[in-house]
């Protein structure tokens, strides 16, 4: 069943896998505003399959972004829109930049202070929403077992437990890259294992969809 209501606000925000070229500084479902990923394809499959809502989607993601980085902007740049939903994906970078340069490792959130952030942006978001969808990070990355789709792992389960623990939505986009990934190479979906092409969005536009009980049909 749909949990979305008819003239609802959704705020999706995250990092470059939401950005995606988005308008600045607020981008709404008008025209090409919410750039060319996933959240333009929510908006997309929304209007064609449920135009009866007539929802107000707004894209908030800036590329580089890591957890620590969407908790201090989160005031400002979800609750003050005073969203019904809200959907979050966060944490390739809290990861990514422990390895693409560790000399200066910093740059990157290590795992307790990841779940530090996301523990902060639940506790406060929650009781505020009729729902909040918190979507996996992912590596395309076959071998689970690769250190840095390892730390993904260890990541998503931090994040799974906190949604568990304050009642959100879990949307798990690894594991629909993973059924992907039994037919196609990674470089198919991706060129650097992180940012999708179309195809790549389209999995995340419709795992997010799927969990939020929208049929497609």
């Amino acid at each position: 069943m749909c949990v979305f209501e008819k003239g609802s606000t959704l705020v999706m925000i995250g990092d470059s896998v939401t950005d995606v070229g988005r308008v600045r500084p607020v981008a709404e479902n008008m025209k090409e505003n919410l750039g060319k990923g996933y959240v333009a394809l929510v908006d997309a499959m929304l209007t064609a399959c449920r135009p009866d809502l007539q929802m107000r989607i707004i894209n908030m993601g800036i590329s580089g972004n890591t957890s620590s980085q969407l908790r201090e902007r989160w005031d400002t740049d979800v609750l003050e829109f005073c969203p019904d939903y809200v959907s979050c994906m966060i944490g390739i970078n809290d990861i990514w930049h422990q390895f693409d340069n560790p000399h200066i490792a910093h740059r990157g959130v290590k795992y307790q202070q990841f779940l530090e952030n996301y523990e902060e942006i639940l506790s406060k978001t929650v009781g505020r929403v009729k729902k909040m969808f918190v979507l996996s990070c992912f590596y395309l990355e076959p071998n689970k077992e690769e250190p840095m789709r390892a730390m993904v792992e260890q990541y998503n389960a931090g994040a799974k437990a906190l949604c568990e623990k304050y009642g959100a939505v879990y949307v798990d986009v690894m594991s629909a890259f993973d059924e992907g990934l039994k037919y196609y190479h990674p470089s198919f979906y991706t060129w650097d294992h992180v940012h999708p092409q179309l195809g790549g969005h389209m999995v995340i536009a419709r795992s997010f969809l799927k969990a939020a009980g929208v049929s497609l049909e």
